[in-house]
């Protein structure tokens, strides 16, 4: 068993109570036809993939696709599935009972999702989960060819540079002698925290993080046994290099990429990735970013021509090793490094403004 594994065995995640069930109309965003509504596509008769299941994801998108086929789930923690389980019992009898709506059929697998060959999936799901693995390119790959025709891929990742701060609070705890398996950890990180002088930005940053006020989401943030984000221009590169083509991409606070692309004007015609790649350098991304694929190629000349031109941005940048894992870097070093990023893409952008 790897050691993400017996993390979530020890800290379910996310930690909520088996009783709690989604709200009516929680989960539009994870929605097909929200994600299809310009080719007027239906969830029915699909079938759905779950990576990283946790303990309550598959009943969200099972409340928003009544109608699939099947909905596959694949979680590698079996305290994890037990308690999905016992969700899924409560959730199919509350959604008959209060609402007369049927849950559709869901299929809950253990195990790891490179191990496991399940068919050919019309919508896969992958959300805080690639950038936790060693090797998340090799299990994109894996998810790509399990992709139907016309398939789509919708993946939430951490974005890469914006979680400087939270290293910083993880080296800084790791430092006083914490890890994951402390007895009463929560109250022993609040003390720790306490140390450091009230205007250390460490200190501001985690009084202000949502994840200080449960012990499993203190373990998740700052204690993870595996952290391996990658930059935007990552993503878009590696999937374009597998097939697959980019759809959309947000981020879970866009007002912060609104203002940004509106203070830099010539940002605002720019590729999506080009926005989040530079806000990601510039650590404005305080939340997760959704990336969405396809394995068809668009039929816009100007979209493939905008596309082309991006992956010719990224071979230039990979070239010039601009992609080193931050957790190999000193602060300094991963600072130099952004600046050279943010110096390539600006002059991309200037000499094509799309």
């Amino acid at each position: 068993m790897t050691q993400v594994a017996l993390q979530y065995e020890r800290f379910p995640y996310p930690p909520v109570p088996w009783m709690a069930l989604p709200k009516v109309g929680q989960g539009q965003t994870l929605q097909y036809e929200h994600l299809q509504k310009e080719f007027s596509k239906t969830h029915h008769n699909k079938r759905i993939l779950v990576v990283g299941a946790g303990t309550i994801e598959p009943i969200v998108v099972a409340q928003m696709h009544p109608h699939a086929k099947e909905i596959v789930a694949i979680e590698q923690s079996q305290t994890s599935l037990k308690i999905l389980s016992k969700r899924l019992s409560w959730a199919r009898l509350c959604k008959y009972w209060r609402w007369n709506q049927k849950l559709p059929p869901i299929q809950l697998v253990h195990g790891d999702l490179q191990n496991i060959h399940a068919g050919q999936f019309d919508y896969i799901i992958a959300t805080c989960v690639l950038h936790h693995l060693e090797s998340p390119f090799v299990a994109l790959k894996h998810l790509s060819a399990q992709l139907t025709p016309g398939g789509i891929l919708r993946i939430v990742v951490y974005p890469n540079q914006s979680r400087f701060w939270i290293r910083q609070i993880s080296l800084y705890l790791k430092a006083q002698g914490l890890d994951a398996y402390q007895p009463k950890l929560k109250k022993q990180v609040y003390r720790a925290i306490k140390t450091l002088p009230e205007h250390d930005f460490r200190r501001y940053y985690f009084m202000r993080c949502g994840e200080r006020h449960h012990t499993a989401r203190i373990v998740d943030a700052f204690f993870h046994a595996c952290e391996n984000p990658k930059s935007p221009m990552q993503w878009f590169g590696q999937a374009y290099q597998m097939g697959l083509y980019w759809q959309n991409a947000t981020c879970d606070n866009n007002a912060i990429l609104a203002k940004f692309t509106q203070k830099e004007q010539f940002l605002k015609q720019q590729h999506k990735i080009i926005q989040l790649q530079m806000a990601d350098d510039l650590l404005l991304l305080k939340h997760n970013i959704t990336l969405l694929f396809c394995n068809i190629k668009s039929t816009n000349t100007a979209h493939m021509e905008q596309e082309q031109n991006l992956y010719t941005l990224y071979e230039r940048m990979h070239a010039q090793s601009l992609f080193k894992d931050p957790r190999t870097l000193s602060w300094q070093e991963e600072d130099m490094q952004r600046q050279q990023r943010l110096t390539a893409t600006r002059d991309f952008c200037l000499r094509n403004l799309f």
